[in-house]
């Protein structure tokens, strides 16, 4: 999709003690869009209107320096490259390469500093186990279509049933983890900030005496992130797993993972 050709600029700037209107306007350059939408740095939210409008009026308070954002869609859901302005003393500077990329291939990794492991139904038929320590690491590729994407996950845990910092013992090792395909759906992708939700399905496995145990699992996660460009997410991502079954052990093996603190960041081409 063709980037939006604008003449990206204000016609009517009201300013008065407390606020500042401006009246920004884009030409058309492409009979089958239908909808644009609009942003700005100080408020991130994005507003869609029809195709048939050519300018929007701001209300930008108190803020005179700010960045203007504006992109079309065929559809509404895939959306092109932002095409930026610039107002206030902002106008000076160079907004070139700082489009944002709505669609493209992602590339994550996340450090899992703590999490939970719980079996109530064990593979090897102990009764419950559960970590009193774990940490691991994730990775992920995705590609997004717009606001939805499509992805392979792979984790990998360590953990300890009995752990002690003082003084500093472990005992009765767990190693476990799991690889989903995921669906990932932006609820907010703004120019700073950033939050997807992600479901997963796959397996998760577990090595016990040096044996392998495959069961069907599920994945729920929550992402929150700062851009710190266009291309460079740092981001948070607590997760909730939970297996059921087994293709190759115990049948009624149930367990749950929560991955209450896991700190990352993606990198977007």
């Amino acid at each position: 999709m063709k980037r939006v050709l604008i003449v990206l600029f204000f016609v009517i700037t009201i300013s008065s003690l407390f606020a500042t209107e401006t009246i920004w306007m884009w030409d058309h350059n492409d009979s089958e869009v239908n909808f644009f939408r609009y942003s700005t740095s100080f408020d991130e939210k994005w507003r869609v209107v029809p195709s048939d409008h050519y300018s929007v009026k701001l209300d930008s308070g108190d803020i005179n320096d700010y960045e203007f954002y504006l992109q079309q869609s065929y559809d509404g859901e895939i959306w092109s490259d932002s095409t930026i302005a610039l107002h206030g003393s902002l106008k000076d500077q160079s907004v070139v390469n700082k489009a944002i990329k709505e669609k493209g291939l992602v590339l994550s990794l996340q450090l899992v500093p703590f999490a939970s492991y719980i079996a109530t139904k064990t593979h090897d038929s102990w009764g419950e186990r559960k970590t009193a320590y774990s940490f691991g690491v994730d990775g992920e590729v995705s590609y997004f279509f717009g606001t939805f994407g499509v992805g392979a996950q792979v984790g990998i845990n360590m953990g300890w049933e009995e752990f002690s910092f003082n003084p500093f013992t472990i005992a009765k090792e767990r190693i476990y983890g799991g690889a989903y395909l995921t669906l990932s759906y932006k609820i907010l992708d703004g120019t700073r900030f950033v939050i997807l939700s992600q479901v997963g399905f796959g397996t998760n496995f577990e090595l016990i005496n040096n044996q392998m145990y495959l069961a069907p699992s599920v994945l729920v996660a929550l992402e929150g992130g700062i851009r710190i460009n266009e291309n460079v997410t740092i981001s948070m991502k607590p997760s909730f797993i939970g297996s059921f079954g087994s293709w190759n052990g115990q049948e009624e093996y149930t367990s749950f993972v929560i991955k209450s603190v896991s700190l990352g960041t993606s990198y977007r081409f």
